[in-house]
Formats: C-alpha cells, sequence, structure tokens
C-alpha cells in the first residue's frame, strides 16, 4: 500500500548516518505506488519498478543494484527505531563481522513488543532475529543469493550458510527496525515450519532425530501439515 510505503521511505531518509544509499525495488505496482516513489527520487539513489518473481527476486535485484560495503532489507510498513538507528548500529559493530543484528520491535493488532535477538546457535529452532533488523556485507549477499526453492524461508537459508560457513554475528543488543506482523509469512505458519524443517536438515545442524522430534511434535497433529510433507516431501506419516 503506498502510505506504507511513504512510511518507510520517510524513515530511511531520516537516517542521519552520513553515507547511506538508497534502493527501492518494486514489483511492477500501480500509480500511486509510483507517484510515492517519485515524490522522493532525490532522495533515493536507485529504484526500478518491474515484474518480479516474488519477495526474494526483489531482494536479489536490491543486493545486485547496491554498491554499499551493507545492505538491510526493509519491507514496505517498515521503519528504523529512531533517526540515528544506523549510526548506533555502527558505532557498536566491528569493522570484521559479517553479519550484525539487533532486536525488533513487533507490532500487530494486540500492540507492540520487543523481541530480543539471540544467538546463532539457536538457527536450528527459528530465526534469532527478525531478518529487517539485519545488516550483512553486500558480497555475502551476492556470494550466496536467496534460493527461489523456498517460498518462506529463503531468507532464513540464507543465514543458516552463513553460520555453517563459519561468518562472523555480531548482537548489537539494541532496537533496530519495527515490524509490521501479519505478512505472508504469518499467515502461513505451518508452510513456514516445514520449510525450516527442511534447511535445517538439509544442512545437518542436529542429529535427524533431534530435528525430526522438534519440529513434527508442533506440526503433525494439523491435517494441512501432513498433507503439505507427503505431497513435496515424500514424508510417510
Amino acid at each position: 500500500m503506498p502510505e506504507l510505503l511513504e512510511r518507510t521511505i520517510q524513515s530511511v531518509i531520516a537516517q542521519d548516518y552520513p553515507n547511506l544509499e538508497y534502493v527501492i525495488i518494486d514489483g511492477g505496482s500501480d500509480s500511486e505506488t509510483l507517484e510515492v516513489i517519485k515524490k522522493y527520487e532525490s532522495h533515493i539513489d536507485f529504484w526500478i519498478s518491474e515484474p518480479d518473481k516474488g519477495i526474494y527476486d526483489a531482494m536479489n535485484k536490491g543486493a545486485k543494484y547496491a554498491t554499499g560495503t551493507w545492505v538491510n532489507f526493509l519491507n514496505a510498513g517498515d521503519t528504523f527505531i529512531s533517526d540515528s538507528t544506523v549510526t548506533e548500529v555502527f558505532k557498536i559493530a566491528n569493522v570484521d563481522d559479517d553479519l550484525i543484528y539487533g532486536d525488533t520491535l513487533f507490532q500487530d493488532d494486540a500492540g507492540e513488543k520487543v523481541v530480543k535477538a539471540s544467538e546463532p546457535e539457536h538457527l536450528w529452532r527459528a530465526m534469532v532475529f527478525n531478518h529487517n533488523s539485519l545488516f550483512v556485507r553486500t558480497s555475502l549477499q551476492r556470494e550466496h543469493p536467496f534460493s527461489y526453492s523456498y517460498k518462506i524461508v529463503a531468507d532464513s537459508e540464507f543465514i543458516i550458510w552463513c553460520y555453517v560457513n563459519g561468518k562472523k554475528f555480531k548482537n548489537v543488543g539494541i532496537s533496530i527496525n519495527t515490524y509490521e506482523s501479519g505478512g505472508y509469512a504469518d499467515q502461513n505458519s505451518v508452510m513456514r515450519s516445514v520449510e525450516r524443517w527442511k534447511v535445517v536438515s538439509d544442512y545437518k545442524l542436529k542429529p535427524q532425530q533431534e530435528i525430526n522430534d522438534f519440529y513434527f511434535q508442533r506440526l503433525l497433529w494439523e491435517d494441512s501439515c501432513k498433507a503439505y510433507l507427503k505431497t513435496n516431501y515424500k514424508v510417510n506419516l
């Protein structure tokens, strides 16, 4: 929605970080959305509006067009916590870090709640931080683009790939962005958990039986999950 995009644009261009590049990738939206982009065009370094294959295709394009050392992805409606967020992040981060992340302020109809980030050794259970609260080296994002094999957890797969390959994670311990719950992933929680089960299994983050026990016990009672596993992964239940 145009008003959500405008909220995000205003948050980004208000940042006091002195060397910020702003790239917008739009999937061929209507004229109202393009009007919002053009309204702030003088603050945007690069933008493109064209059909894409979904959010991960758009994010891969963003990494392709970015010229800076670091990349952060914000969806329409997301905002940084304050005008000095990016500055504060890089005051805390170290020069040899590869992935820099922090806490997230989740917002929904019930109100607001800060979700604290945790450490990457817990990635086998769930995302340990919100992806929009992550700054990652652009070179890494290009080296291992988001996979189109996953509809929901390609960002998790990328982060797990970084972890398995020994990249350096840094939790800055501050809230980085706001995130509005209720998106595609939140509405498809069964698919999200099943895809995460597959990623964690493929990367062998834990013994397979431990992975199965953790994921299956909370999902197998749902008929929709059983059908999804049988159809997509040939799992016999």
